[in-house]
C-alpha cells in the first residue's frame, strides 16, 4: 500500500478487489479491517478479458477514450 500511495497525489478513499476473494464474505471484510479503507469488489469474473475488449474496442476507433469505452 505504501508503493502504491507513493504514485499518487493523495490517500485513497477505498480500494477494489477482484477475483475469487472478491466473491468470499470474509476476505473483503479483513481487507477493509486491515486497511482501515472502504473495499469495494467487482461484479466481472474476467477482468483482463473485460479490460482487453475495452482497450481494443477504443483502439477500433469506436470510443474516443478508454473511459468512454468502459
Amino acid at each position: 500500500m505504501e508503493r502504491l500511495g507513493q504514485s499518487r497525489a493523495g490517500a485513497p478513499n477505498s480500494v477494489r478487489l477482484a477475483g475469487g476473494a472478491a466473491r468470499s464474505k470474509v476476505w473483503p471484510q479483513m481487507f477493509a479491517d486491515v486497511l482501515g479503507l472502504l473495499v469495494e469488489t467487482i461484479a466481472v469474473n474476467e477482468t483482463g478479458a473485460l479490460g482487453c475488449a475495452i482497450t481494443v474496442t477504443s483502439l477500433l476507433g469506436n470510443y474516443i477514450t478508454l473511459q468512454d469505452a468502459a
